[in-house]
C-alpha cells in the first residue's frame, strides 16, 4: 500500500472507532450517583477475625514466588558470573 493511502485508512479507522464511542455513551442513560445507604446498626459486617468495633490499625501480608529456569543453550562464553551451559532452575 502507498503511504497516502495508509494514512487516509488510518484516518478513516480513527473517525469510524471515534463515531462509534461517541454513540455508545451517548446510548447510556444517565443516573446521578445516590449515596449509599448506612448499615443498620444491628448488622453484623462480616470478618474473618473478631475485632473490636472501633479499631484503627490494618494487618495484611503478601508472598510472591518467581520460578526461573533455562535449559541447555550453545555459549561461546563461560565465566565465574555467566549461565552455564546446564540445567539450572530456582525458585
Amino acid at each position: 500500500m502507498s503511504r497516502p493511502l495508509v494514512s487516509l485508512f488510518r484516518c478513516l479507522a480513527f473517525a469510524v472507532l471515534s463515531a462509534a464511542t461517541a454513540l455508545a455513551i451517548a446510548q447510556v442513560p444517565s443516573q446521578t450517583p445516590s449515596a449509599p445507604e448506612p448499615a443498620a446498626p444491628d448488622a453484623k459486617i462480616l470478618t474473618m477475625f473478631p475485632h473490636p468495633g472501633g479499631a484503627c490499625y490494618w494487618v495484611s501480608g503478601q508472598a510472591n514466588s518467581i520460578f526461573q529456569m533455562h535449559g541447555h543453550f550453545h555459549s561461546p562464553y563461560e565465566g565465574p558470573h555467566s549461565l552455564i551451559d546446564d540445567f539450572e532452575s530456582k525458585a
